[in-house]
């Protein structure tokens, strides 16, 4: 979005040069990563950070705090999520917790599951893989990059 775009120092004319593109993108994952810093352990945090890419951080931090209200955890991404979708309700996005207002939540919502799934898919976690069906990676990498950590990109 150009908004994020010019958060991260990206010219309005480099904004679809792919390289720039992901380089912005890896910079602003890292932001959103350390911003959800109080979400632990770390990997508790991917989906957070995947949601606040997509939907804005402002957005996660309302979901979190309705889900405080309703007596949920807000450091259990299984008990935020359910209002990720609720905030397109207006008795959801008028609550005066909520800061930021309307969500198109299904958006989001389904943004982070097709991530995670294809994430899981990767890892062989998921619809019946098994880990001989992952590939082996290759016995020369360039640069080993663990995706559990951030911080190794």
């Amino acid at each position: 979005m150009p908004g994020t775009a010019a958060h991260l120092g990206v010219n309005a004319s480099d904004i679809f040069d792919p390289e720039t593109n992901i380089e912005a993108g890896v910079r602003y994952l890292k932001e959103l990563n350390q911003t959800f810093s109080d979400i632990r352990p770390q990997s508790a945090r991917i989906p957070y950070v995947l949601a606040a890419y997509n939907g804005g951080v402002n957005h996660i931090r309302d979901a979190m705090a309705l889900a405080r209200k309703h007596g949920k955890s807000d450091q259990l991404w299984r008990d935020v999520e359910p209002f990720i979708l609720l905030l397109s309700q207006p008795q959801y996005y008028n609550d005066p917790v909520v800061s930021s207002g309307y969500l198109r939540g299904s958006e989001t919502h389904g943004y982070v599951r097709a991530i995670m799934d294809r994430w899981m898919q990767y890892r062989g976690e998921a619809r019946g893989f098994s880990n001989a069906s992952v590939p082996t990676p290759s016995k020369n990498p360039k640069r080993k990059i663990d995706i559990r950590r951030p911080d190794s990109i």
